[in-house]
């Protein structure tokens, strides 16, 4: 299986998947994932390509982490990856396309269920983890990143809300006549975001 993984990172390194680009690896993964017994589907993601979902099962283990890599700048040969000793080098080696490798390397070594999510556009806007849904069933959720091998308990995220605050109208010159809907969505605000002193 070392082999295998190697093969595997050094065919994703070649792939010169940044932000916007990342669908020229698609297919590629897709045909992997399949060979592991995955099903495999595109979900759109609006203004960033596709993220790809895969599943085994239902339920199990959800596997997530991203296509981008960080663009290389002036590096000359950023996407000509090489063995150096017993290191992988190339752009994406270890975020996260050596993640991938392993991925696929476990896929190939067990039956079990399993859920896996390889997104678009974390290298900027996130859209591609945004756009993400969470499978049913699952057993918990563990994301791909470089953390130096340490198990880190949380990750960064976003999250979007819209609130809708009411109040009572009034004239302009009988404010106490009313409710200001500004000022209650500013105390609103104001408890999640205390000041400090």
């Amino acid at each position: 299986m070392g082999e295998r993984l190697v093969h595997w990172a050094l065919e994703l390194l070649r792939f010169p998947t940044v932000t916007g680009r990342e669908e020229l690896c698609a297919e590629y993964l897709a045909a992997e994932l399949k060979k592991a017994g995955m099903a495999v589907r595109e979900q759109p993601v609006l203004g960033a390509g596709a993220n790809i979902l895969a599943s085994r099962g239902e339920g199990g283990p959800w596997i997530v982490t991203h296509l981008d890599v960080y663009p290389p700048f002036d590096h000359p040969d950023p996407f000509q990856p090489r063995l150096d000793g017993d290191r992988i080098v190339g752009r994406g080696a270890v975020d996260t396309k050596g993640q991938i490798a392993a991925l696929l390397a476990a896929l190939h070594q067990t039956e079990e269920p399993v859920q896996v999510a390889l997104v678009v556009d974390e290298e900027e806007l996130g859209r591609g983890s945004e756009a993400l849904e969470v499978p049913k069933g699952g057993t918990g959720a563990v994301v791909l990143e470089p953390t130096n091998l340490q198990i880190a308990i949380a990750e960064a995220g976003s999250v979007g809300l819209e609130v809708l605050v009411r109040g009572k109208p009034a004239h302009g010159t009988t404010p106490w006549a009313g409710e200001s809907a500004i000022e209650r969505a500013f105390s609103f605000i104001g408890g999640f975001f205390p000041h400090r002193s």
